[in-house]
Order: structure tokens, then C-alpha cells, then sequence
């Protein structure tokens, strides 16, 4: 059994002595109030101490909040979190991305085909293929027409303009309260998320975080194509680990629902559904 000697101290006001591991000034504590020696049951190795510092170790985080220029208005700022600690998203459905390109971020902004007027919030998630970035955004939609619009999103960490457009998996969706969790058993819209510098195009990518498991998508209706969904070739697989390619020839059956199937070892969950919004 392996025992652990934790301080707690300010954030930001850890220290580092000669060893050049935070937190070692305890140990030399346990030493003087023990005649000299630290027991033997709780004794180690500064390799072992300096993993378990970084494993604990407080991180601060300073959330930002820059202004905005409207395309299409926010109704509240963008919060967003950046963070070389990767963290994996608990969604299933994650991002709808049309198009997509290889090409960075850099100075363009999403764009998304909305159809007839809806009401209510345009609500926008936006997280990186690493985990390491996330943000939400909320826009009035005040009466807006069909057509295809811009958001407005100016990201306040300079990190965000290097990603590539094809590692940003977003979902967009028209809603009454953002802050509202999407429903198992009720079909959600999703309204595909392009970047500016592209207009909207095939083919489109669900992109799910399935841990791996069997994954199917299947058109509504009789005689309605079906495909299994995909592993990424390359990148970090954090944020999604299934990417579902619809080709320009599923656009006739895009009008109806489309389900995914998630099969992990035999144990199906309900099946999701979803409607895209494509022009």
C-alpha cells in the first residue's frame, strides 16, 4: 500500500526547492519531526512524488470573455475554456461539420443554412479534436429569414486561430433555452457548421463520441441507404472517435430523420435521431 503526504497551499503560490519538485518541502518536514528519518511506510522515490504532484498539482484557470461584432448578434457572451489538459467530452453527438478543410481557423467564422423562421436561440458548441479547447455561444435569431448566415465568433485565445477547420467538431441547433440538454427519445435539428471561407458542401460529417463502439447510420423509409460510421485515420481521437460521412447522394433522403445506431458488445442503446438542416 502506497501512502501520499499532500499540502495546500494558494493557487499559484506553489514552491520549489532544490529538488525542483512542488510540495518536497513537506517531506523535509515528515524528516526533521521524525528524529531524522522518514518511516519506511512513507518514504518515496522523488520520481514518484513528482508524478503525484503533476497528477494533483492545483490548476487555475482564467476564464476570458472578449466583445463581439455582430454578424448574426449574440444574446450572451461566448464562454469558452482552453486547456493543455485534455479532457474527454461526455456527449454523444458532438459535431456536424459540412464540407471541412485541412486549412487553420485563422480569421474566419462559422456559417449555417437556416431554413423557414425559426424561434427561439441559434445555440452553437464548438469543441477541438483534442479536447484541449471548448466554447459555447448563443445568438438571437430575431425573425431571421431562411438563408445562410455568418456567426459572429471572434475567439479570445490566440490558440483557437491554429486549429485546423476539420478538427473543430460543432453542433448548431435552434432551441428555447441553450442551457437545455438535448432529449433521448425527441428528434433534434442540427444545422451543419461550415467556415466562411468555404461555402456549404458535401459530404457531411456526424462526428460522435462512441468509445469505440460499432456505430451504423440509416435513412428513413423503405429501401433508405445505410452506412457504418469510422475510426479517423490520424489525429487525437479525445473529443469524437466516430466520424460519419453522408455523401452528396443521401441529399434526396436528408428531407427525413436520419438514426444512429451505437452497439457496444451487443448492448444497444436507444438509437438517436436527427434532422440536418441543408439547403
Amino acid at each position: 500500500m502506497t501512502f501520499f503526504i499532500a499540502t495546500s497551499e494558494p493557487c499559484g503560490a506553489s514552491h520549489v526547492t532544490r529538488s525542483g519538485v512542488p510540495g518536497w518541502r513537506s517531506m523535509e518536514r515528515v524528516r526533521a519531526r521524525g528524529a531524522g528519518r522518514i518511516p519506511r511506510h512513507l518514504s518515496m522515490r522523488r520520481k514518484g512524488l513528482s508524478l503525484t504532484s503533476i497528477l494533483l498539482g492545483p490548476l487555475c484557470l482564467m476564464p476570458h470573455l472578449a466583445a463581439q461584432q455582430p454578424v448574426i448578434p449574440l444574446a450572451k457572451p461566448i464562454k469558452e475554456r482552453y486547456s493543455p489538459i485534455r479532457q474527454v467530452s461526455g456527449a454523444t453527438l458532438v459535431g456536424v461539420l459540412a464540407g471541412g478543410s485541412d486549412n487553420a481557423v485563422a480569421s474566419n467564422i462559422p456559417n449555417v443554412y437556416i431554413p423557414g423562421t425559426p424561434a427561439g436561440k441559434l445555440c452553437l458548441s464548438i469543441a477541438s479534436r483534442d479536447g484541449t479547447y471548448s466554447a459555447t455561444a448563443e445568438y438571437s435569431l430575431n425573425h431571421t429569414g431562411p438563408g445562410i448566415y455568418a456567426l459572429s465568433f471572434h475567439s479570445g485565445y490566440d490558440n483557437f486561430k491554429s486549429f485546423h477547420m476539420n478538427d473543430l467538431a460543432s453542433v448548431a441547433e435552434v432551441k428555447d433555452d441553450c442551457s437545455s440538454g438535448p432529449s433521448t427519445w425527441t428528434t433534434r435539428t442540427i444545422l451543419p457548421v461550415f467556415w466562411s471561407d468555404q461555402g456549404f458542401a458535401y459530404p457531411i460529417h456526424l462526428l460522435l463520441q462512441a468509445d469505440e463502439a460499432d456505430t451504423r447510420l440509416r435513412a428513413s423509409g423503405p429501401n433508405a441507404p445505410s452506412l457504418h460510421c469510422s475510426r479517423p485515420d490520424s489525429g487525437a481521437k479525445i473529443t469524437f472517435d466516430e466520424d460519419c460521412v453522408i455523401p452528396a447522394a443521401w441529399k434526396p433522403v436528408l428531407k427525413d430523420p436520419l438514426e444512429i445506431d451505437v452497439s457496444n458488445f451487443g448492448d444497444n442503446a436507444p438509437p438517436m435521431h436527427v434532422l440536418l438542416a441543408v439547403p
